[in-house]
C-alpha cells in the first residue's frame, strides 16, 4: 500500500498568475501629470516660503508660470511679509504674471511700499511692461520718491517706456 503524502507535500497545478487589479492604461497615465504636476506645485510653493532667497527666486518664476490663480495670492502674502528675501521674490514673480491684478499690485508696491528694494524692483518691472498705466505710476511715484537707487530705477524705466517698442 502507498503511504500517504503529507498535505504541505501536495502542490496544486501551476496555472498563470492573474494580473492584478489595475487602471486602464489611458486613465492611469492621465492621473499620473495631475499627482505630479499638484506635487510639483506643492514642493515649489514651500521654496517660495523657504530659507533661501535663490530658491524663492526660482519657485516665484515657477508658480508665476502655472497659470495658478492661487499664486498672485501667495505673491501679495510674500509681498507684506517682514522678509526681504520674500518680498523680493514677490516683486520678481508678479514682474512675470501678465494680468491686471499683478500690474495693480507692481504699481501699489512702487507707490506705497516701506522698502526701498521693492520700490526700485517694481520701477524696473513696470518699466519692462508696455501696459496702460505703468508709465503714469512711474510718473507719479517720481514725483514723490526721495531715495535715489529707486530714483534712478524710475528714470531708466521712464525712457524705456518712452523708447519705441522692439518686436
Amino acid at each position: 500500500a502507498r503511504a500517504a503524502l503529507p498535505p504541505e507535500a501536495i502542490q496544486p497545478a501551476a496555472t498563470p498568475a492573474a494580473p492584478p487589479a489595475q487602471i486602464p492604461a489611458p486613465a492611469r497615465k492621465a492621473q499620473e501629470p495631475a499627482k505630479s504636476a499638484e506635487a510639483e506645485f506643492k514642493r515649489q510653493l514651500a521654496l517660495l516660503y523657504g530659507d533661501s532667497p535663490e530658491d524663492s527666486f526660482t519657485a516665484a518664476e515657477y508658480q508665476a508660470g502655472t497659470d495658478s490663480p492661487m499664486v498672485v495670492e501667495h505673491f501679495i502674502a510674500l509681498l507684506s511679509s517682514g522678509k526681504e528675501g520674500w518680498k523680493l521674490a514677490a516683486v520678481h514673480g508678479l514682474a512675470l504674471q501678465k494680468d491686471s491684478l499683478s500690474l495693480e499690485l507692481l504699481k501699489g508696491a512702487l507707490i506705497t511700499h516701506e522698502d526701498r528694494e521693492v520700490r526700485r524692483l517694481s520701477a524696473l518691472a513696470l518699466g519692462s511692461r508696455r501696459e496702460a498705466g505703468a508709465a503714469a505710476a512711474l510718473q507719479e511715484a517720481l514725483k514723490k520718491e526721495e531715495a535715489e537707487p529707486v530714483k534712478s530705477a524710475l528714470i531708466e524705466s521712464l525712457i524705456k517706456l518712452s523708447a519705441p517698442a522692439r518686436e
